[in-house]
């Protein structure tokens, strides 16, 4: 007998059942089931695959049958999509724990990898055929595009990650940019003059190299650092393929349930400042106390701060600095707020340590507000525009700066050396608010009484990119705005106030980690939740250890976030959310595949 005769003869089949639902009817429950099982780090949730059986086994049925006439993007789309299910199918059937090479069964065996690959085999549009035919034979043949090494997963952690949903046979080819510019971002790097890739860059080097004339200019396409190593010849090396089986990796708890209820009897958490509901009259009294040093008139924009006391001294009433760029920063006019109550952080988020280094794009800061409004950290949410101007400027005295009506500087040490919550004269006499504007601006959302305010009277109100702040039903059309000054060197934006703001544009628009749009950190609020004061009474009960739970994992979180970047902060958070280790800054989604 012939050696593929024989190996066909001895492949398993696996266990698919008569298709009981047509091909796009079970494509679609088996899309719903990807959202449930995949991580945003392209990891699979296993131990949840068993619930989600009924939806794989009647996908892959119905792929087995002959398929109708199909667009090519439709065909390709379906061909990807299958793919992918067949290697999950593989997992479950065959009970692989570690990885796939663990599979072995003869004649396969002498091979790592062949038993899984080209021992199973299974039918697909009327043939049969495996994983390796099916990639070989089928897949790069029809394609014939290097993207498809980024969107096909091989249930390691090598691969590339798997997306959270199925590959569209509209919009294809955006999908398949997006999967590139995630395996460029996720399995290469830059490292000092020399580009790293994974070994399936070389595996398949002769498809990259029929679309570029190295794997560094292929890379370019989807990443415009790689372009200067393309121009020099791409030296590279390789990383070892890892495959270790793609398993969610749940990172250890943030912190243990506290064994008795310590926090204190009031309606704010621990460290909040309590904001009662109202209606308040904020914004800033006139006249602008600024001298500005107007940036977008120097040649060389070198130290622009030195020529601050020139500008306050030249500007009457002026008791601080402005440095001004060509950003639009304006500055908010007197007008009435009503607030409905809230909590907000007394000190700059993490509350302690030094100021993080880095900061938050607008997309970073969607997922910020996702991981706050999840419920893992009680009623924390971010703060709106409105409560933190109130809250640092006071509800009664409404004060032109943080600290008073007069701007001193000398309170607020610009120092990024000193870590925060370590400048006592930095506070609001009103609220005991602290250092809001010392160093940092911070992130908050764009409320109704805000947008409607947020310009002085007789000047257009646009956010970046000429957008207007207000649909045309009157609410706000944009998301996420930057609020108060900063300090930091260079970037003097109306330091020492709650009165200003500008913004970074929409979070669809940002990759999450490119330099652009950054800015500082979030300003954290949360809703009066009565339960912090009842449950000093009666702490054992259900909602009372819950709540005690998520106010331990939050001091865990925060305190953890003290000294590093945001990004790591971020990221640390989420992972803990979506039950699976995530570095924000590797990972660029696409459109709709947030956590």
């Amino acid at each position: 007998m012939p050696l593929l005769v024989l190996l066909l003869a001895c492949a398993e089949a696996l266990r698919v059942p008569a298709p009981t639902l047509g091909v796009d009817e079970a494509e679609a429950a088996w899309g719903e089931s990807l959202l449930a099982l995949v991580t945003p780090a392209g990891r699979v949730r296993y131990e949840a695959l068993p619930a989600h059986q009924g939806a794989l086994d009647a996908y892959v049925a119905s792929l087995g049958e002959p398929w109708p006439a199909l667009s090519d993007d439709a065909r390709d789309a379906r061909l990807i999509n299958a793919y992918n299910a067949l290697v999950l199918k593989a997992v479950a059937d065959t009970g692989v724990t570690r990885s796939v090479q663990e599979l072995r069964r003869f004649p396969y065996s002498l091979i790592d990898g062949a038993s899984f690959f080209a021992g199973l085999r299974f039918t697909l549009n009327g043939e049969t055929t495996n994983l390796y035919d099916l990639e070989h034979d089928v897949l790069r043949p029809t394609l014939n595009d290097a993207r498809l090494h980024a969107a096909l997963n091989c249930a390691s952690e090598g691969c590339p990650p798997l997306r959270r949903g199925l590959y569209p046979a509209e919009g294809l080819d955006d999908a398949l940019n997006e999967a590139a510019a995630r395996l460029i971002a996720e399995r290469a790097r830059i490292d000092g003059d020399e580009a790293v890739f994974s070994e399936l860059f070389d595996w398949f080097e002769d498809d990259f190299l029929a679309e570029a004339d190295s794997l560094c200019a292929w890379a370019a396409r989807f990443d415009p650092s790689y372009a200067a190593l393309a121009e020099a010849g791409c030296p590279h090396r390789l990383e070892p393929y890892d495959w270790s089986l793609n398993d969610a990796r749940p990172p250890p708890p943030l912190a243990d349930p506290p064994a008795t209820w310590s926090l204190p009897a009031a309606d704010c958490p621990p460290g909040m400042v309590y904001l009662p509901p109202g209606v308040y009259t904020t914004g800033m009294k006139p006249p602008i106390p600024y001298g500005v040093v107007d940036t977008t008139k120097m040649a060389v924009v070198d130290a622009p701060e030195r020529g601050c006391e020139a500008a306050i001294q030249s500007t009457p009433g002026a008791s601080a600095c402005w440095v001004q760029t060509d950003l639009r920063d304006p500055v908010v006019p007197l007008h009435e707020v009503t607030l409905g109550g809230a909590c907000v952080e007394r000190l700059p988020f993490p509350g302690g340590g030094l100021y993080p280094p880095d900061g938050l794009t607008p997309r970073d800061v969607a997922l910020m507000e996702e991981l706050l409004t999840s419920g893992i950290f009680g009623p924390r949410r971010l703060c709106t525009f409105s409560e933190l101007e109130v809250a640092a400027a006071g509800p009664q005295q409404n004060h032109r700066f943080l600290t008073g009506d007069v701007a001193e500087p000398a309170r607020c040490a610009a120092d990024e050396s000193v870590p925060i919550g370590e400048r006592p004269g930095c506070v609001s006499p009103e609220t005991g608010l602290a250092e809001y504007g010392a160093v940092i601006s911070q992130w908050v959302v764009a409320d109704a009484d805000f947008a409607r305010s947020a310009c002085p009277p007789g000047e257009p109100c646009r956010a970046a990119g000429g957008r207007p702040m207000l649909d045309e039903s009157g609410a706000p059309s944009v998301r996420y705005v930057v609020a108060g000054g900063t300090r930091r060197a260079q970037t003097r934006q109306a330091p020492l106030t709650p009165h200003t703001w500008h913004d970074h544009g929409d979070p669809g628009g940002q990759a999450g980690c490119e330099s652009f749009g950054w800015d500082d950190g979030p300003a954290v609020c949360a809703d009066p939740d009565p339960r912090y004061r009842d449950c000093a009474t009666r702490p054992n009960d259900p909602d009372c250890v819950e709540l005690a739970a998520a106010e331990a994992r939050y001091e865990a979180w925060r305190l953890g976030c003290q000294g590093g970047t945001m990004t790591a902060c971020l990221s640390r958070g989420l992972s803990a959310l979506v039950g699976d280790d995530w570095l924000i800054c590797r990972e660029p989604l696409g459109p709709g595949q947030g956590l």
